[in-house]
């Protein structure tokens, strides 16, 4: 039986047409794009500016590879030189492809002796709950369950806590400012690793494997 939901819906004499789950799209896959009008690809927001009657919205839309900003003035939509007009519509939702389940790596860091600690989060939806730990030399590396986040408003200095130890990283800029503030894993300092320098694959089912380029 198909999942129905009033929704608003913007069309344009393309075919083409955005569909606003909210009236204040500020959450990835509250703004879903179809080109044809027949399947329907859920947005990455990248910034909103404006009231629910008029806004700017910038997105990433990760299923064709392509970033854009559209501009709502009430009851129409301009974007990519094309006039979408707004229709109350009862809107099929199995008929959304949903944002990737891709994850982004937060923190890399590595102990004296070698071993890695990578922390992880949803790139899409992001948010603290999200936050996965693993330890181990890259081959394997095992997960450790995250039992709380905890990051201040001080650009950046966080805290995991976890059944065995607590992870701190401090902001960069007190980083900057004090050569001996570094990352720690419990009372061990570790040394922060440029992600850029390493291939890391995460799978769905927790599976992470990390070599140096």
């Amino acid at each position: 039986m198909p999942m129905t939901k009033q929704v608003t819906q913007f069309v344009a004499h393309s075919g083409k047409s955005f569909v606003y789950l909210t009236d204040m799209p500020f959450q990835d896959g509250q703004v879903l794009f179809s080109p044809d009008g027949i399947t329907f690809y859920a947005l990455a927001s990248r910034g909103f500016g404006g009231t629910s009657i008029e806004h700017d919205l910038s997105f990433d839309d990760p299923h064709q590879g392509v970033s854009g900003k559209l501009h709502r003035n009430g009851d129409v939509i301009d974007y990519d030189d094309e006039r979408y007009t707004q229709q109350d519509v009862i809107f099929d939702q199995s008929s959304v492809v949903p944002l990737p389940a891709t994850r982004r790596p937060e923190y890399l860091c590595q102990a004296e002796d070698g071993t890695l600690f990578y922390v992880s989060a949803d790139k899409y939806n992001y948010s603290y709950e999200s936050f996965r730990l693993f330890v181990g030399d890259g081959t394997t590396m095992r997960e450790i369950p995250v039992q709380d986040v905890e990051r201040y408003r001080d650009g950046g200095t966080t805290y995991i806590r976890t059944p065995e130890e607590t992870f701190f990283s401090p902001s960069p800029f007190n980083a900057q400012r004090d050569p001996n503030l570094v990352s720690q894993w419990g009372l061990q300092k570790l040394t922060n690793l440029n992600k850029g320098d390493y291939d890391i694959v995460e799978t769905p089912e927790g599976q992470v494997s990390i070599t140096k380029r």
